[in-house]
């Protein structure tokens, strides 16, 4: 029973020690990869445990818990319930005779906090994994073949043994370069070891490859200037828009991945900083890949143009999902590969559609896109070591012909613009010369119409002049008419009168000789009596007849332009009582109201006064005018309406003093004057009567005679539907 447990046990152990049985690596010339970098990590004959335990260290083989694992094959499932990565790797190395001569040296290619240990020996440490008590944090350091540190106790022909202790945390959004991306792929370089021809291959192409990229950024940078000068002097040129936009990004994008690549890169930068470095790069440069399809499409508005613009967001949008899903950004994702692809394929299809529109112009742009193709196209063809400045050469060529070809593009463009404004400039100056010359002779020919219009002009003022003249008189007679036809009425009345009184005093007469004959004398003197009071009746009504006729020759006569004192209560009420009867004379079936409202403590006033009887007299006609229309309007529209019943045309003339200014008002209750030609009423021929029934002077005159001759002011209040009222001030 004892035997068959110490078996059991002893089978166990073997099986332990076979599961971590170490295989020796070999290292020699021929494990050369890329660029003359051995990358230890792929190699087979690596243990593993993972854990902090440091203790077996110094305990030379490793115990119980180890397994065979290549560095390149950890993955994310390894990670601990605190997110963390930490394990140990053990090998033996053996180090080929034929680097005898020939130092090694180690570059570290991750952010994880790693020890390496040679022969129980710590080497070198990057970050702290936490074994000396400290805090652990990542490697801050920069990846940089310069800083390729020499590993003078690897010796050639022998064996080492190399312990390395790597511990990382990665984490979403920008995870750590340890376990990042698919697994297994992109951790090759945990760390290289390297020869020293190829560092100092590192060292001498960096000053070549720090000056292409100065010189490409350079040319970037006057390109994205002289861009954006040329478009604010010319906002409306959309191409020059886009050609900034394309140059801006295009020198960001480059300018950011040469200072990341750089010597100048900074020494202490953190890994979130770095990722942030990496994204926007990657930012950068997925906007001009995709952009530059869009950019050549606009150039001759190919139909499709309008969905390419999409995906320029569309492609930044799934290249930030791509960075924060994890993709590693020193190495190319499968996305970026087919985004480039993608594009590259849209920008040959686009060079050929503008291949096709067979425009000079558009053949600059197709040889930048093609220059670029083709010096990529010259890579593969240069040696990494030898030939890496037509390497790098090649590669700064492709970077900036299309960009270049655009500024051309743009140049001769100009230039043929200004070879066409030129051109037009000369027709225009050619066209100038004829127009003078055709000028000169309409100039000639324009002042001898001119001299034959003047005279026609003239003839034509002394005409209107003439007309203007009658136009004003027969003004004056119009309203002399309309006075006559009220005079005769006025004068009327006195005639009766008087031809009354003379036939009953003739009758008196007789009658009292009678009763002289009968010696009646008492009786004959009661007749005298009636007789001398008849007399004096007719004496009345003939000064008042006399009177009417001096005020008829008064306004018929032309100013003398003297003011006298006036009483304008007595003109307005007497040419109040003419144009009334005046009208009813012209129109049987008129009748209106007329009212005064005189104020009695009116003094006399020094006016012209038959200046101011023809205001009054042209107001009042006015008024009578708009009440008669407004009556007339109103019958036959509505002849049992409750308006006919209730409309009175009516007419008030009021006269106040107020301070030192006397003021005339001439009411009625028309229909008003139309807001549309309220301010055209003082225009001289303006009226709204019916053809021939107004001459348009009426206001205008009396607008002049009111504010010239007497330095008042005539104005018009009016309701539409209710009437207006003419201020004489």
């Amino acid at each position: 029973m004892q035997l068959k447990k110490l078996a059991i046990v002893t089978v166990f152990l073997l099986h332990v020690l076979a599961l971590c049985a170490q295989d020796t690596i070999l290292l020699s010339p021929k494990d050369y990869e890329d660029v003359q970098e051995i990358y230890p990590g792929k190699k087979h004959g690596w243990c593993f445990k993972q854990g902090s335990d440091s203790s077996w260290v110094v305990d030379g083989m490793p115990g119980k818990g180890w397994k065979k694992l290549r560095p390149v094959d950890i993955n994310t499932k390894m990670v601990d319930s605190r997110g963390l990565f930490e394990g140990w790797f053990r090998a033996d190395i053996e180090i080929d005779s034929s680097f005898a001569n020939t130092p090694l040296f180690a570059f570290i290619g991750t952010r994880a906090a790693q020890d390496i240990f040679i022969d129980n020996v710590l080497y070198f440490s990057t970050g702290n994994t936490g074994i000396n008590g400290k805090p652990y944090h990542e490697y801050e350091g920069v990846f940089h073949y310069l800083q390729a540190t020499a590993m003078p106790l690897l010796k050639a022909g022998s064996v080492h043994t190399i312990l390395w202790h790597i511990k990382d945390a990665p984490g979403a959004p920008f995870k750590s370069q340890l376990l990042k991306g698919q697994l297994g792929s992109g951790i090759h370089n945990l760390f290289e070891i390297t020869s020293p021809e190829f560092v100092e291959w590192q060292k001498a192409r960096t000053p070549y490859i720090t000056g292409l990229s100065i010189v490409g950024n350079s040319i970037l940078f006057i390109l994205f200037c002289l861009f954006f000068l040329l478009w604010l002097l010319n906002s409306a040129d959309k191409n020059l828009r886009r050609f900034t936009i394309f140059s801006g990004v295009y020198f960001l994008a480059l300018a950011v991945s040469n200072f990341e690549h750089s010597i100048v890169y900074p020494t202490d930068i953190s890994f979130l900083q770095q990722n942030l470095l990496d994204f926007t790069v990657n930012t950068f440069i997925v906007f001009f890949i995709s952009y530059a399809p869009y950019l050549l499409a606009k150039l001759e508005d190919h139909r499709y143009a309008g969905v390419v613009k999409w995906m320029v967001p569309v492609s930044i949008v799934l290249s930030f999902f791509d960075f924060y899903l994890g993709a590693n950004s020193n190495d190319s994702s499968v996305f970026f590969l087919l985004v480039c692809l993608l594009n590259l394929l849209l920008c040959l299809y686009f060079v050929a559609f503008l291949y096709r529109t067979g425009k000079k112009l558009n053949r600059i742009i197709i040889s930048g896109v093609l220059g670029s193709l083709l010096f990529i196209s010259f890579l593969p063809f240069t040696t990494p070591i030898y030939g890496y400045k037509l390497f790098f050469l090649f590669i700064f060529l492709s970077s900036i012909s299309f960009p270049v070809s655009l500024m051309i593009y743009t140049a001769v463009r100009f230039k043929w613009m200004l070879s066409e404004v030129r051109a037009n400039a000369d027709t225009i100056v050619q066209l100038s010369e004829e127009k003078r010359v055709q000028a000169e002779k309409q100039q000639k020919i324009l002042k001898e119409e001119v001299a034959k219009q003047t005279i026609e002009l003239r003839n034509s003022l002394n005409e209107l002049k003439a007309t203007q003249s009658q136009l004003i008189q027969s003004e004056k007679m119009a309203s002399l008419g309309e006075l006559t036809a009220g005079i005769a009425h006025e004068i009327q009345n006195p005639l009766n009168f008087v031809n009354n009184f003379s036939e009953v005093s003739n009758e008196l007469i007789d009658e009292m000789k009678e009763e002289m004959a009968a010696g009646n004398l008492q009786h004959a003197k009661e007749i005298a009596d009636d007789l001398k009071e008849n007399l004096s009746k007719i004496n009345h009504h003939g000064k008042r007849a006399d009177s009417i006729v001096k005020g008829m020759l008064q306004h018929s006569r032309n100013s003398s332009g003297q003011k006298e004192p006036t009483d304008l209560n007595a003109l307005c009420d007497e040419y109040l009582r003419l144009a009334y009867h005046g009208y009813r004379a012209k129109d049987k079936s008129f009748n209106a109201k007329f009212e005064t409202h005189f104020d009695p403590s009116l003094p006399k006033v020094n006016v012209m006064t038959q200046d101011i009887g023809r205001v009054v007299l042209n107001l009042i006609n006015n008024a009578f005018y708009a009440v008669n229309e407004k009556a007339k309007q109103i019958k036959p529209a509505h002849p049992q309406s409750a308006d006919q019943e209730t409309y009175q045309p009516q007419v008030t003339v009021s006269t106040k003093r107020s301070g030192n200014q006397v003021e005339i008002l001439i009411e009625d209750n028309g229909d008003g004057i139309p807001a549309a030609v309220l301010n055209k009423i003082f225009q001289p021929f303006f009226t709204t009567k019916p053809t021939g029934q107004g001459t348009g002077l009426g206001l205008s005159l009396s607008y002049d005679i009111v504010t010239n001759g007497h330095g008042g002011k005539l104005q018009v209040t009016t309701e539409a539907g209710t009437g207006t009222t003419f201020h004489i001030l």
